[in-house]
């Protein structure tokens, strides 16, 4: 009989995990890469093995074609994973938090972009988001899953605290750095990138002081809330952001200079079509106003 491997989906998790780790402990610029790409695989897959303790039918992207047959021979599209994050919270009944769910969605944003495009990936930035991606694999196995592997979480946990204690060396170098620079508002101040709470405002963006990245204050508005809500009317750089502080209540915050207000005035320009603040009820912006003006004189 020819040799078989067969692993259920948490096993096939976990043995991607363990990938994970083993790519990162090379380090090489290379092969952070890869562990990046290995540790996507553990928790799509740990996800998916979240929806299979419900029911195996929810595997499928499409509920309705759910069929063993097709399930045994792999002939089905997978669920996709915004669709896997939507059961898990609606069906499976499994509240995974707004924080573990940006980094979710960053590192498949970093596994698309490795294997569809040229990527820049520093290792100040992977050894972040590793040591994020193997503690929320961790949580999620123990706290939902209830399975707890001595000799994987041994090996995992020994990656992790090497990863942290350099994540907590670096930043205890930059917090001298932090308390003097200027930052964005609270709400806005961590990296898309690394995951770090280690932005500062610098001119017209945001910079990373952990990775280097650095992001414009419109993509920092729709990184962190429900999308930029126009200019701010405090200052030039700045673009208001909508913030859910609940189902039924939000703020509009700039992210570059703090300004907060609960109503925002902001309308287009019926003349130029250009954004602007408007709390007297102006028909057109300051520009339009003083163009206008200039012609009469």
């Amino acid at each position: 009989m020819a040799d078989e491997l067969k692993l259920s989906l948490l096993e096939n998790a976990e043995d991607f995990l363990r990938e994970a780790v083993k790519y990162a402990k090379a380090s090489s610029p290379r092969d952070w890469k890869y562990a990046a790409l290995h540790l996507w695989s553990a928790l799509e897959l740990l996800l998916k093995a979240l929806l299979e303790t419900e029911h195996w039918s929810l595997l499928f992207e499409d509920i309705n074609k759910a069929s063993k047959k097709k399930l045994r021979e792999g002939d089905f599209q997978t669920v996709r994973f915004d669709t896997a994050l939507e059961r898990i919270n609606g069906i499976v009944g499994i509240s995974i938090g707004e924080r573990d769910l940006r980094y979710l969605r960053q590192l498949r944003d970093l596994r698309n972009r490795i294997t569809h495009s040229a990527v820049k990936l520093n290792v100040e930035q992977a050894k972040s988001v590793v040591a994020r991606g193997i503690s929320v694999f961790l949580t999620l196995q123990q706290e939902h899953l209830h399975e707890k592997h001595k000799a994987l979480e041994y090996e995992v946990n020994q990656a992790l605290q090497d990863f942290q204690k350099y994540v907590d060396a670096r930043l205890r170098d930059l917090k001298a750095e932090l308390e003097q620079a200027d930052r964005p508002h609270r709400w806005f101040r961590t990296c898309s990138s690394c995951t770090q709470e280690t932005l500062i405002s610098r001119d017209d963006v945001a910079a990373c002081l952990f990775c280097g990245q650095e992001v414009a204050f419109k993509d920092l508005a729709h990184y962190h809330s429900e999308g930029p809500a126009g200019p701010c009317p405090d200052c030039e750089e700045g673009v208001l952001a909508f913030v859910l502080l609940n189902n039924d209540e939000g703020r509009f915050v700039c992210p570059k200079c703090g300004f907060e207000t609960d109503e925002s005035h902001n309308k287009e320009c019926g003349r130029c079509g250009k954004e602007y603040w408007d709390e007297d009820g102006s028909p057109m912006c300051d520009d339009c106003w003083s163009e206008i003006m200039r012609k009469d004189d």
